[in-house]
């Protein structure tokens, strides 16, 4: 679950990016999206929040990316396969911990060890190397001295910076391989036979499809609103005024300030139920009211805010590496 409430800032800054003026643009101006861009939108936006539930399927999407870029012409089940059994093995030998909560990057180093164990893998040029040096080029990636020593100090803000860098970069893959897989038969091959069973949803899926297995992504009025769009066009595409994105934009602010008013009127309940600290942290029973009664809250909210709108960013932006 973690990173979910977050990615909604994702998703305003990029919604933010339809509305800034462009040179010439009026407010009736309309944009559209193909087609197959849609397509391409909402099953990179189905594979987002599965990435949430099943974070082991990034690094094995990662290491899939790079062994076809090394390996193009390698028969694509073949690559699956080796993938699938690396898949198994780490969700079998790697440390709970890891595979529960741990930071992407890591979560990588663990499925490499995994993927090694595979007799397979000898089979094809290595992509390990590469997927090392991005690694060391993130972890000496130059930071504000001013802003890292404030992360040493809260760790929780370090924890969320780096919830935030873990989903621009998943989203950045799921956005590379879906885009590769349409321009690429066997890629889209290897990502079938390795995500097929684990996704619910097939490359070749429609959106409406796609959304029908995906009750967070279906709830969100924005999509809500695209798919509608996308039915009545004719040919699939959106077409999306300036205007329209304006009202989506202030609509999904409001659901977002209306979570976080909830959310600090039950922390300030929470707080002031607490008048005696130390005899609250000596009273299991109490502390296990609490956590339900904000379960109970909460529950639906990282859905609401984080999944549904993860697929909902600019198609004007720049061409990814395939």
């Amino acid at each position: 679950m973690k990173g979910k409430l977050h990615s909604s800032f994702v998703f305003l800054a990029a919604l933010a990016l339809w509305l800034t003026p462009l040179p010439g643009w009026a407010q009736d101006d309309t944009v559209t999206i193909s087609a197959a861009e849609f397509q391409c939108m909402v099953y990179s936006g189905h594979l987002l929040t599965t990435f949430f539930e099943k974070p082991e399927l990034d690094a094995s999407l990662q290491v899939l990316l790079e062994l076809h870029r090394r390996n193009p012409h390698a028969d694509p089940t073949e690559l699956a396969s080796v993938s699938l059994e690396a898949l198994q093995r780490y969700r079998t030998n790697a440390p709970a911990y890891i595979r529960t909560d741990g930071w992407r990057d890591v979560m990588l180093v663990a499925y490499l060890e995994a993927f090694h164990q595979v007799p397979g893998h000898t089979n094809f040029n290595p992509a390990t190397f590469s997927l090392l040096h991005t690694l060391v080029a993130r972890a000496n990636a130059p930071t504000n001295s001013s802003r890292w020593k404030a992360e040493l100090l809260n760790s929780a803000n370090q924890r969320l910076l780096g919830t935030e860098y873990d989903l621009s970069q998943g989203q950045l893959l799921a956005d590379t391989c879906t885009r590769r897989a349409q321009s690429s038969p066997a890629f889209s091959q290897a990502v079938e036979h390795l995500l097929r069973a684990e996704t619910g949803v097939s490359l070749s899926h429609t959106p409406a499809q796609i959304l029908a297995t995906n009750a967070a992504l279906a709830a969100s009025p924005t999509m809500g609103e695209l798919l509608r769009l996308s039915g009545t066009s004719g040919d699939g595409s959106v077409t999306l005024s300036t205007n329209l994105l304006a009202q989506l934009f202030t609509l999904e602010m409001d659901t977002l300030r209306a979570t976080i008013n909830t959310n600090r009127a039950l922390q300030l309940e929470l707080s002031q139920s607490q008048t005696d600290l130390l005899a609250y942290l000596n009273n299991p029973t109490a502390i296990a009211a609490n956590a339900q009664r904000e379960a109970a809250v909460k529950r639906g909210q990282a859905q609401q805010l984080g999944d549904p709108t993860s697929t909902a960013r600019p198609t004007s932006r720049p061409a990814f590496p395939t």
